[in-house]
């Protein structure tokens, strides 16, 4: 049976599975992006709200550094 199907049959195949699955991850997650673009708007922005930790730590418990690296900023 798995004879009969040729290379380029099963290409086709996955090819249009993957544009099916990727078209729908668009339409359902990023619907907003893409009609922002599709109309040549920039997409609306949602605030990022940031907060630096300054919380101190104490000596003994952590040997003076901070055990989940909080205090980096990306």
């Amino acid at each position: 049976m798995l004879n009969n199907i040729t290379w380029g049959n099963y290409l086709a195949v996955v090819f249009l599975a993957l544009i099916i699955y990727y078209a729908f991850i668009g339409v359902r997650f990023y619907s907003r992006e893409i009609r922002a673009l599709l109309s040549k708007k920039q997409p609306a922005r949602v605030p990022v709200h940031t907060t630096e930790d300054h919380t101190e730590y104490d000596q003994n418990d952590t040997q003076g550094e901070d055990p989940f690296n909080t205090r980096q900023i990306f």
